[in-house]
């Protein structure tokens, strides 16, 4: 006859998380024969006596985890809970990085780090990896808080008997809160309070884990094309040529149009006392890049460069024997001017040439000034000024200046034309001539006050460049002036870039770099103070240029109206039109001559840049067009998102740990096991080939459709689903 003895657990009764009242000893039917290996369990067991040992005190984990809530996360929910939020921390700084270094780089105080992403192009792939990263560290935490809000769920408000599995499952898996939303909305409806802050949590989560796919998308959103500061480049770079002879074989820059409105440098001009025809010392260096797009682009050059100084002083002339006439029916004004020039730095004898100059003598609108210019191709002996001033930069350094002069004749009697009789009389007939001497210009009247012409006479500095180390600094700009002299009046950009109408060191607003002049490269130890320097072979060559202009007379009328009238010395429109813009802006003749100076001496240079031969090692940086955030509204949102959800996850964590006490988040059999219970056990025997439709119906069929929740049953103090109240 078969005999029963208990066999006793050694494991579960050594456990301190096992307790003897929970799972009460099994027996076995042992065979006489039998060793005890040959045992199996009995199908029909007994309770342990209710005065059982250890029945009237908490067991042994329970107490434990009342101490200790956070090991219920369990390991796995602290290493998502703390790695998780590192990570989206992490990725949070380094896109906040990436868009505060837009910022700085628009003032160009960017990091190196930050360059370097960018340069090569990295930015965007940044962005993924962190959006990536946030995503999946979001998606982590949303199983976390979905277990956690199944947990608060089940010990607080309670569910549905047919939700009841479902809940307890998913504080082993934390799948989805989608698996825990129906129950939670049932809970709501009904009319619990707390269930609409368990309603509210889940909501939002699903929304943020919804949005959480679209970071990606949201921070590009943010990004455009946009200039920046590329790395620096040292290469060499071809800035001057041995080959003088050949630039006295030029054609006449005058009658053409320059190829672009080239972009150049400038040193700031201090001590300025704003005097009337004075530019004073105006150092500009020529960007060495025939394209345009490296000329634009640049925003650093240092090395050796070519420095020119175009100084310019239009004084008014001392006229004497002025007479008009006509030949070959053009009208010639000649007079003798005289000059006498002293002072410690300074050196020209007395002068008295005899010119003549051809004057506009056609009709001309009241928008335009009937200037002409002589340029003196033929300068006597004597008539050239030097200065000596201190060099830029460097004050050890003197720097001297040869002064060519030209004269600006100013029909102004074209404006007071009188039709009852025609100007050659009344110039040709002009007796006791009146001259009036200004600090700019010589006003010639008739005996009748009736003003004539206005002349005045620049000086232009055409000393030869020196090759200086040097610095050009400031931004990169999106084009040069077009220079399109068919609509002078709409493009203001000429102007600026020489100064016009901006303040002299608004260099970013003009368009052109900062020039920065150091020692320079080519100094003669040998040269004595009186020796004058050599010429500008680029500027002086136009200036001497008498072959394809009538006896070195410029028509700079921008009047194309009247242009058949002086067709045949007209200097081209592009020139008349920058002059008579600056000219008529700012009344100023010098600023207009430097401006038309410079953009001639820019023609020559480029036009024999390719065929420099004189290379030095050049330092640049160019701005790059790179894909970067340009907008922090992308940015706002995804970070909004990440705080909400933070918030979230800390709200959720901190209701699990203070109002659940039987859950334990990611263990399957605890989660299993307290879904039976006696009362329920007929359930779970007869839905093993059951839907869960059909166990609802089933449910609701014997009056079972009431509300559980999971909570220690009374006698056995087992932690099981237990009815607590109607739904």
């Amino acid at each position: 006859m078969p005999q029963y003895e208990p066999v006793q657990n050694i494991e579960m009764i050594s456990s301190p998380s096992k307790s003897t009242l929970l799972h009460p000893p099994q027996y076995e039917v042992v065979d006489g024969n039998d060793t005890p290996s040959d045992t199996n369990l009995i199908p029909d067991q007994q309770p342990l006596p209710r005065n059982a040992p250890s029945g009237s005190s908490p067991p042994i984990y329970l107490r434990a985890h009342d101490r200790i809530r956070w090991p219920r996360i369990g390991l796995y929910g602290l290493l998502v809970l703390i790695v998780g939020t590192m990570v989206i921390l992490v990725s949070c700084g380094i896109l906040i990085f990436l868009w505060s270094g837009t910022s700085a780089a628009k003032d160009r105080n960017q990091s190196v780090f930050w360059q370097i992403i960018v340069v090569r192009g990295w930015a965007s792939r940044v962005v993924t990896i962190c959006s990536a990263a946030i995503r999946t560290s979001m998606g982590l935490h949303i199983g976390l808080i979905a277990a956690a809000a199944a947990a608060i769920i089940l010990e607080t408000t309670g569910v549905l008997l047919v939700d009841a599995p479902a809940l307890s499952i998913e504080r082993a898996t934390g799948a989805s809160p989608f698996n825990i939303l129906p129950a939670a909305l049932r809970r709501c409806v009904a009319g619990r309070g707390s269930g609409l802050l368990n309603l509210l949590i889940l909501t939002l989560t699903i929304f943020l884990g919804l949005l959480s796919t679209f970071t990606s998308t949201i921070l590009l959103s943010d990004f455009e094309t946009v200039q920046v500061q590329g790395p620096i480049k040292t290469r060499n770079i071809a800035i001057d040529t041995n080959k003088t002879g050949q630039f006295w074989k030029t054609t006449s820059y005058w009658r053409y149009s320059p190829s672009a409105q080239w972009r150049f440098a400038e040193e700031k001009i201090d001590d300025m006392d704003n005097s009337p025809g004075e530019t004073y010392n105006t150092f500009r260096a020529m960007l060495p890049f025939s394209d345009t797009e490296s000329r634009t682009s640049l925003e650093y050059c240092s090395g050796p460069a070519v420095v020119a100084n175009f100084r310019t002083k239009c004084v008014s002339p001392m006229m004497q024997n002025v007479s008009f006439q006509r030949e070959d029916g053009k009208l010639y004004m000649s007079f003798n001017e005289v000059i006498v020039s002293s002072g410690p730095m300074s050196k020209r004898e007395d002068s008295s040439d005899n010119i003549m100059v051809l004057l506009i003598d056609c009709s001309s609108s009241q928008t335009t000034w009937p200037i002409s210019l002589y340029t003196n191709p033929n300068p006597k002996p004597g008539s050239t000024l030097m200065f000596s001033t201190p060099g830029p930069g460097d004050e050890s350094f003197t720097t001297k200046s040869v002064f060519h002069s030209v004269f600006l004749i100013n029909s102004t009697f074209l404006r007071n034309k009188n039709n009852t009789e025609s100007w050659d009389t009344i110039l040709t007939n002009a007796t006791d001539i009146n001259i009036e001497h200004g600090d700019v210009w010589t006003k010639i009247s008739d005996r009748d006050g009736l003003e004539l012409i206005n002349a005045t006479t620049c000086f232009v500095n055409v000393a030869a460049p020196n090759t200086h180390h040097v610095n050009m600094t400031g931004h990169a700009t999106k084009s040069e002036p077009d220079g399109d002299w068919r609509h002078p009046k709409n493009d203001t950009a000429i102007r600026h870039q020489f100064g016009v109408g901006l303040r002299q060191w608004d260099f970013s607003d003009r368009g052109i770099l900062e020039l920065s002049i150091g020692s320079p490269l080519n100094v003669d130890k040998n040269e004595k103070d009186s020796d004058f320097p050599a010429p500008n072979l680029l500027l002086n060559g136009s200036l001497k240029d008498s072959a394809s202009s009538l006896e070195g007379c410029w028509a700079l009328s921008d009047d194309l109206n009247s242009l058949h009238c002086f067709e045949d010395w007209s200097a081209h429109a592009t020139h008349a039109a920058v002059f008579q813009e600056i000219i008529q802006a700012t009344r100023e003749p010098a600023l207009a001559v430097q401006a038309l100076m410079t953009r001639l001496y820019q023609m020559a240079y480029y036009d024999w840049l390719q065929s420099y031969d004189i290379q030095y090692p050049v330092a640049t940086i160019h701005a790059i067009n790179a894909l970067i955030p340009a907008r922090w509204n992308g940015l706002g949102i995804v970070l909004g998102l990440v705080c909400l959800h933070l918030v979230l996850l800390l709200v959720t964590i901190l209701l699990f740990a203070t109002q659940t006490k039987s859950s334990m988040l990611g263990n399957a059999w605890q989660a299993v096991s307290q879904m039976v219970s006696p009362q329920r056990r007929e359930i779970v025997e007869s839905a093993d080939r059951m839907r869960d439709e059909e166990v609802n119906q089933w449910i609701r069929a014997t009056g079972r459709a009431e509300v559980y929740n999971v909570s220690i049953s009374g006698p056995s103090e087992r932690i099981e689903i237990n009815h607590c109240g109607r739904g």
